[in-house]
């Protein structure tokens, strides 16, 4: 029994000195590491200012490609933010959010792990040899933020072995960022490439509805023509062009949005349509159409010219714009090379 006191004891006292000696250690911790890039300042923004992108270079997504991730915010920039769940003890869980972003030049991110406290990230890019390489660094500051009572002390430990310990987990990090970048080059923003004023000639269709927030709407678009397909061959109809699709009521901004998916058919559908799924047909009108050569979430600048021509030719909508996927984006390379048809029917 008395042994097992002096043993208490024991510990007790290694305790307090620990406690005591943690005083004078560093409440806080940097860790930095730099790389050299052959990718431009452009690449690497977007494959960072994008959380979604992270999956690709991220040495803790590549550490569990199983782990659990939810997304929140905006697909990129301020606001926009994860969480992860992993049962690697290496990843744990927490969540991040971009607090600053400054196109091509910096970012910032709070990053909390729960009882081990709040700490910050912040990546600097400067751009070499008229803007085709890249000098990047990244950087961890963990500032003993809303840290648990239980991890004070070990924390202050932990600190003085934090740069042996996360510094090579950033060089991995780097060295990943810079392959995506390079496989992942910044797309330009498109631009409208043609623009008439047209009458559509009379066509059958079939659509299906669903709502989808804006970083999902490839995705939903991809489901819903599946069920599309699936529906003209049951009828037996054959496709008369490119795949459809309307966003009714879209206002820039919105992030849960209305999501219509069409297929036009050289004949009228004989069958039962049933749930959300329409069978229908436009007759012949005028509209006004323009011919986006980018990415599609850039064709928002089709639009915009849409409504210039309007207001100066004096027209007014007669019926919600839509649009017309030319080419199929899995035979086209780049998103800088899709075709978008932007109609608009008008009075």
């Amino acid at each position: 029994m008395k042994a097992l006191k002096m043993f208490g004891a024991g510990i007790l006292a290694l305790v307090i000195a620990l406690s005591l000696v943690s005083l004078f250690l560093p409440s806080g911790a940097s860790v930095t590491r730099s790389r050299e890039m052959k990718a431009s300042p452009q690449a690497v923004f977007s494959m960072i200012n994008d959380l979604h992108q992270w999956k690709e270079w991220s040495p803790w997504s590549r550490m569990d490609t199983a782990m659990k991730i939810t997304y929140t915010g905006p697909q990129a920039g301020a606001g926009a933010g994860y969480s992860w769940e992993s049962l690697n003890p290496n990843v744990g869980e927490g969540n991040m959010v971009i607090i600053g972003s400054n196109p091509y030049d910096s970012i910032s991110a709070r990053m909390n792990f729960g009882e081990m406290g709040t700490s910050y990230v912040h990546f600097k890019i400067l751009g070499n040899e008229g803007g085709q390489t890249s000098k990047v660094s990244w950087t961890l500051d963990c500032k003993g933020e809303d840290i648990n009572w239980l991890w004070a002390v070990p924390s202050r430990y932990f600190n003085l072995f934090m740069d042996d310990m996360i510094g090579p987990d950033f060089e991995k990090g780097l060295l990943a960022l810079e392959q995506a970048a390079i496989r992942h080059p910044m797309v330009e923003a498109g631009k409208v490439i043609g623009l008439t004023e047209t009458l559509v000639k009379p066509f059958h269709y079939i659509s299906i509805e669903a709502r989808a927030k804006m970083s999902e709407i490839g995705p939903v678009l991809g489901r819903l023509y599946g069920e599309l397909q699936q529906k003209l061959q049951s009828e037996k109809l054959q496709m008369a062009g490119p795949p459809l699709a309307m966003y009714p009521g879209y206002k820039p901004g919105d992030q849960d949005i209305r999501v219509v998916a069409m297929m036009s058919s050289q004949t009228a559908c004989k069958g039962t349509c049933s749930g959300n799924m329409q069978c229908g047909a436009f007759g012949e009108r005028k509209a006004l159409v323009a011919t986006f050569k980018g990415p599609y979430n850039k064709t928002e600048a089709a639009y915009d010219t849409l409504v210039k021509v309007m207001q100066q030719k004096k027209l007014t909508p007669a019926g919600d714009p839509y649009e017309e996927y030319v080419n199929d984006p899995a035979e086209v390379k780049s998103p800088a090379d899709y075709l978008t048809r932007v109609y608009w029917p008008v009075h």
